[in-house]
């Protein structure tokens, strides 16, 4: 991986870099022969001679350099190098620097030591940091000062203002006052990367962002500090595809104040998923064991995806999301709104199965509608629309499948069922909703949906569709057509396809998953005996 690495010769490789192997342990300055972290990071930064350091091969002074980490080994930090961004152990990187580590060679922050983060990237560093452990740095204010945000307390591991690519690296036990892993002002890329006990004041336990993100494959674990700010705090551009963000205490896992992007990611056992507080996309992605799933301020689109086993599954308080072709399950507070909480702006919903949820009032959903003390100039009310969608099976004191409120003509929440299927036994389980071509499932909750969830490897949980559910093959063609959104089902199956195996114009399921047809087998016979042809 490389960021406006050096030009691709006519054969199509990249020039030779010049190498620079160090020893094991060796950290400091010191005319012994041996080439050390330090010295080998001066002359691949120097543009003049690149050979500051005798102990160490010179650095190429127009092009990358390749500093060669020793496999497994270690390097122990015990003074800063230079205060150029606050005290930082190793030189600001200021070229084109490779750090080529072997089975997690560790740079690390003596315990004993004075605080100081471990790399910074200057703005016109580039670093591709390959099977590394930074480990141990802090950069935090004295303890006699209030904590102050500015570089010198941001980035406990790495603070980045050029270009930096992590790829197999592991950012573990780092400090700061925001940003405690690593603090991104610049380009960050990341594969296969580790956010292991790090911790901040303020935010970013394990990553704070300002520039642009592309992480592949993250695991952001034991996240720690002193607020609930995120473990991961974006207010750039950043997308995550693929990993965990898991067992993070009582921390947000993620706060979005920008551009957020999310693909096949899971975030488990944390207090608070995803705040979302500008524009997020969301997909193929797993939320489980949070307070709340999803919290949005700001504008949603959430697909593809399996909220379950949280205390509330989704709250919008405020701004618009969508929600499609996903499930919504397994969700229990003691307040309204187990399913969805819809407390103000908008939400929109096609193709979903809300089962098994509970509250108080509306198990599956509710919707706001109270001016609180000020009747006659103040409301405060939500709009849930629920197309071609699954709303059964949920429990509540009131409202087992919706409850909508409506405190006075001046103040009314809404709630849209439009061609979808709600209760089941008869009984549509809702309060003040708005039933729009919608089916009051006559049948048992067991026929209509599949009440155990299923998950594998490549699917994320949902419950199947029963042989002979309503919801099979319930819907005209056209439903499953347009918008292209719709095309596929929450496990990425083709929609509009023939369910019984009675082919009709009536080919789309109702809710997240579409039911497959069912295969059809050739027999041929068997004969065996006297005269039989083997």
């Amino acid at each position: 991986l490389t960021l406006n690495g050096p030009a691709m010769t006519a054969a199509g490789s990249r020039p030779r870099e010049a190498t620079i192997t160090v020893i094991d342990g060796e950290v400091a300055v010191v005319e012994n022969g041996r080439c050390s972290l330090i010295e080998a990071i001066h002359n691949a930064n120097d543009k003049a001679t690149g050979a500051i350091y005798a102990d160490c091969a010179p650095g190429d002074p127009a092009g990358a350099d390749i500093i060669v980490l020793p496999s497994a080994g270690e390097f122990v930090l015990t003074a800063a190098d230079n205060h150029t961004y606050g005290p930082t152990g190793l030189p600001v990187i200021s070229s084109e620097i490779v750090f080529d580590g072997s089975y997690i060679t560790t740079i690390q922050r003596d315990p004993a030591a004075e605080p100081f983060r471990i790399l910074a990237v200057g703005r016109e560093g580039e670093l591709i940091l390959n099977w590394t452990r930074v480990s141990g740095g802090q950069a935090v204010a004295p303890p006699e000062r209030r904590p102050q945000v500015d570089y010198a307390t941001s980035g406990g591991g790495i603070l980045n203002l050029g270009q930096l690519s992590l790829d197999k690296a592991t950012i573990s036990g780092n400090t700061a006052v925001v940003g405690g892993g690593v603090y991104n002002g610049g380009h960050l890329v990341g594969n296969n990367l580790h956010f292991i006990d790090n911790a901040a004041n303020y935010g970013g336990a394990a990553l704070m962002s300002f520039g642009e993100v592309q992480i592949h494959d993250i695991d952001v674990r034991q996240s720690g500090g002193q607020n609930y700010d995120g473990v991961v705090v974006n207010e750039g551009e950043m997308e995550l595809v693929g990993g965990y963000i898991r067992d993070n205490d009582y921390h947000t896992s993620l706060l979005n104040r920008a551009y957020l992007s999310i693909q096949g990611l899971r975030i488990e056992d944390s207090w608070l998923g995803i705040i979302n507080e500008g524009e997020m996309t969301v997909e193929a992605a797993t939320i489980s064991g949070q307070e709340t799933a999803i919290s949005n301020r700001g504008t949603g689109a959430v697909a593809q995806t399996a909220i379950v086993d949280n205390g509330r599954g989704i709250v919008n308080d405020i701004g618009y999301l969508s929600l499609i072709n996903s499930t919504v399950s397994g969700n229990h507070t003691d307040g309204n709104g187990g399913g969805i909480l819809v407390m103000g702006g908008e939400v929109y919903g096609a193709f979903n199965t809300i089962i098994g949820n509970s509250a108080v009032r509306g198990g599956g959903a509710f919707v706001y509608g109270n001016p609180g003390s000020d009747i006659v100039y103040y409301c405060r009310a939500g709009m849930l629309t629920l197309k071609n969608s699954i709303l059964s099976g949920n429990e509540a004191l009131h409202g087992r499948e919706a409850y909508v409120e409506q405190y006075s003509h001046r103040c009314l929440g809404r709630l849209y069922l439009d061609g979808s299927m709600v209760g089941h036994d008869g009984e549509d389980g809702t309060v003040h909703s708005v039933l729009v071509h919608a089916v009051v499932v006559d049948a048992p909750l067991a026929d209509l949906i599949g009440t155990e969830r299923v998950e594998s490897a490549s699917a994320n949980p949902h419950h199947p569709l029963p042989w002979g559910s309503p919801a099979v093959d319930a819907l005209l063609n056209e439903a499953c057509e347009l918008p292209l959104l719709y095309a596929s089902d929450q496990l990425y199956n083709d929609r509009n396809v023939d369910g019984d195996n009675q082919p009709s114009e009536r080919e789309c399921d109702v809710g997240a998953v579409e039911r497959r047809p069912l295969a059809y087998r050739a027999f041929a016979p068997f004969v065996a005996g006297k005269g039989a042809h083997q």
